[in-house]
């Protein structure tokens, strides 16, 4: 759809395989010295990322069920000494 929207010289249909190269000339900028980066690569990366909300989740999960374990045992002592 969107190639039949916008004009091919207007388009640029790029993956981060292609690096900086078609980028930059797309841009019509110069291509820099450096290697294009990949999220793997950095410090800490994407994966470092990933776990760190996985292990917030799961802590979060393990609140939750522990709120909702006090709130079953608190209605049913409630329920019991009524």
């Amino acid at each position: 759809m969107i190639r039949g929207l916008v004009p091919p010289d207007r388009l640029l249909e790029w993956y981060i395989e292609d690096g900086w190269e078609p980028l930059c000339k797309f841009l019509g900028k110069e291509t820099p010295d450096m290697t294009f980066p990949h999220a793997d690569a950095a410090a800490g990366g994407w994966k470092a990322r990933e776990e760190q909300c996985n292990k917030r989740w799961v802590g979060r999960a393990f609140v939750n069920l522990f709120l909702i374990l006090v709130g079953i045992l608190s209605l049913g002592l409630f329920a019991w000494w009524w």
